[in-house]
């Protein structure tokens, strides 16, 4: 993540409202924390679904 701040859900290509095919894991939102990862500066805690697509942005 490129800053330290609050990220929310904004789309789970997992949800079941797709299709019962989906599996329904849960994405939730999450914050980024000081940390370097895969070069970039802070890192998140995020749950995803396998074969699937989390989008998160920031409010602000």
């Amino acid at each position: 993540m490129p800053c330290a701040s609050q990220w929310c859900v904004r789309f789970n290509g997992d949800w079941q409202g797709y299709s019962a095919d989906f599996g329904n894991h849960l994405g939730y939102d999450t914050v980024a924390e000081a940390g370097s990862r895969d070069t970039m500066p802070f890192h998140p805690n995020v749950g995803i679904g396998p074969y699937s697509v989390l989008i998160l942005s920031q409010d602000n």
